[in-house]
Parts: structure tokens; C-alpha cells; sequence
């Protein structure tokens, strides 16, 4: 430390000069926030591990929970719906409809395990599963309703079901992001059935259009 003297006010006085501590790489030093301002926070990347996962991953689970439930129930509304109106050729069967239905408990279970991993309680209803519980009630109503037909209630499932597999695919980019790697696994598996709900769907829904189509053109010949 070097020290000078300087003359102020006729008193002589001795004052330090030498520069303030800097941060050197390397340096084992800390530097401690100044007032007002926020302590550093963690980067992204890092976890806590005392068994609480991302806020938002949990988040994203509690959505696709609520997603999956729901569409366990329009599959079941589905099933029913064949069973009183019947269904059309190359349609499905009761027991596709249930298979796909059973697919979708075992999704649940999933999801389950998953939230109870990173420290939370799969019977919370976050705000996601809120908005996903009200968007998804008005397919349903599209599904019971006896006014609508199975065609027109598999053309909505179709619409749940690629929706649903959008976000699988986020989930596992999520779930790869934080280092959940097993995790991430069983979601694209979860996501492979899914991509075979849609094109289930769509090929039933094509094959009904499509004799739609047909029924028409023969009316137009018949005339």
C-alpha cells in the first residue's frame, strides 16, 4: 500500500493510493453485490437436486396430464357413440377405439411417475391444465354430442390428437434440456403412439370423405 500526503485546509493528512481488489481469473476472491443490487442467480443448465425439478417442466407435465386424461374420456365417448350410431366401412371398431383409449391410461401413468420424480403432486391442477381442461371440453362436447355424427367425432380427435403430439415433442426437448434423458425416453415413446393415434384418424377420416365423395358423384350420374 502506498501512502501520500496531501494538504488540506492547512492539516496535513496521509491517504492511501492503491487500487481497488479486481476480479482476476482464476482469483479466488468473491466479490460481494453492492447495494441494490441482485445477487447472482443460477445459469441455465444448472438443477436444484433436492427433490424439486424446473418449475416450468413441471408445468409442462401437469398440461399434458390433464391432456391425456381427457382424451382417455373422448376416447371412451367415442366408443360409445359407435355403439349407437354405428360405423361406416373401413371404419374403425369398438375395440380400436378402446385400444387406443388403454394407450392413453398408460400415458397418464407416465406422467405421472414423472411429476412425482421431480417433487410434485400429479393431483395439482396448475394453470396449463386449466386452460388445456377448457380448451379440450368443447371437442368433448363435439364427441357426446347425439346430434353429431362418428365421422364428425373423429374428425375433432384428429385435431386433439395432433395437438397432443406437439406436445410430447416439446416435452422431450424439455426433459433432454435439464439432463432427464431416461425421462425423455419413455416420452418418445409415449410420442410414437401418439403419431399412430393421428394417422389411425386420418385414415379413417379420409376413407369417410372419401365415400362421401362417391355417394355424391353417383347421385350426379343417377340425375
Amino acid at each position: 500500500m502506498v501512502m501520500n500526503k496531501v494538504v488540506s485546509g492547512g492539516a496535513e493528512r496521509e491517504v492511501s493510493t492503491a487500487p481497488q481488489a479486481a476480479s482476476v481469473p482464476g482469483s479466488t476472491a468473491r466479490m460481494t453485490p453492492a447495494r441494490g443490487m441482485a445477487a447472482p442467480v443460477r445459469v441455465a443448465g444448472e438443477r436444484v437436486r433436492e427433490g424439486h425439478g424446473p418449475v416450468s417442466l413441471l408445468e409442462r407435465l401437469g398440461e399434458r396430464l390433464s391432456f391425456e386424461r381427457m382424451s382417455a374420456r373422448m376416447y371412451e365417448a367415442l366408443a360409445t357413440k359407435l355403439e349407437r350410431c354405428g360405423t361406416f366401412e373401413s371404419g374403425p371398431r369398438r375395440e380400436d377405439l378402446m385400444a387406443i383409449r388403454e394407450e392413453e391410461v398408460g400415458h397418464i401413468g407416465i406422467l405421472r411417475h414423472a411429476i412425482e420424480k421431480l417433487g410434485g403432486d400429479p393431483r395439482e391442477l396448475g394453470r396449463a391444465a386449466r386452460v388445456v381442461r377448457v380448451a379440450n371440453s368443447g371437442v368433448f362436447q363435439v364427441i357426446v354430442n347425439p346430434r353429431t355424427s362418428l365421422a364428425q367425432g373423429l374428425e375433432a380427435m384428429l385435431m386433439v390428437e395432433r395437438a397432443d403430439c406437439d406436445g410430447w415433442h416439446m416435452l422431450i426437448e424439455m426433459a433432454r434440456a435439464v439432463g432427464e434423458h431416461r425421462m425423455s425416453d419413455s416420452f418418445y415413446l409415449a410420442s410414437t403412439e401418439e403419431e399412430r393415434h393421428v394417422e389411425l384418424l386420418r385414415r379413417w377420416v379420409t376413407h369417410h370423405a372419401l365415400q362421401d365423395v362417391i355417394a355424391g358423384a353417383e347421385v350426379l350420374d343417377a340425375a
